[in-house]
């Protein structure tokens, strides 16, 4: 969405954990880690059979609302390049 640079500074500065704390946190659905179902890389896993919806609109929501608001945090504070 927002770059490979972006994608490695979340990596690097950002706790997936979090992540999943502040969506069942904002939008009232608990996703699973990816990492108790075998995945190395961080992700999450949603049920797609139990919820409604609304709930996955909300997520999405939550999730475009992190990214937002991370890659802001990383515009402000990466070193500034040479012209």
């Amino acid at each position: 969405m927002y770059g490979d640079e972006f994608a490695d500074w979340v990596m690097k500065t950002k706790n997936p954990t979090e992540l999943l704390f502040r969506i069942a946190d904002e939008t009232g659905v608990v996703l699973l880690p990816g990492s108790g179902f075998g995945v190395l890389h961080p992700s999450a896993r949603a049920s797609l059979a139990n919820l409604n919806e609304y709930q996955y609109a909300a997520i999405g929501n939550s999730l475009r609302r992190f990214a937002e608001e991370a890659y802001e945090e990383y515009l402000n504070n990466r070193p500034k390049r040479k012209k």
